[in-house]
């Protein structure tokens, strides 16, 4: 059976087209937001998968960790933490 994102609510909706749109996002945010977004738009995990270029995996994991925490999903998960950056 395959993983669904459940339906977003109005302020998910406004928020996730905030971030698409925004030019200050982390990338990493702006990727989850773009699965979700995807997602929403009726594409299945391997067409999202393909299309960001990142694993189906990933995809699965986004989708259910934003179903079941809605937009503080999008944020890092614990204990991840942002590449150091070359000085």
């Amino acid at each position: 059976m395959a993983l669904r994102l459940r339906k977003l609510t109005k302020e998910e909706n406004t928020t996730l087209e905030q971030l698409l749109h925004a030019r200050k996002v982390p990338a990493g945010k702006l990727k989850r937001a773009q699965i979700i977004w995807l997602a929403s738009q009726g594409l299945a995990t391997p067409e999202i998968a393909k299309q960001l270029k990142v694993s189906e995996r990933m995809v699965r994991n986004r989708l259910h960790r934003f179903n079941e925490q809605g937009l503080l999903g999008l944020e890092e998960a614990d204990g991840a933490q942002p590449a150091p950056s070359l000085q």
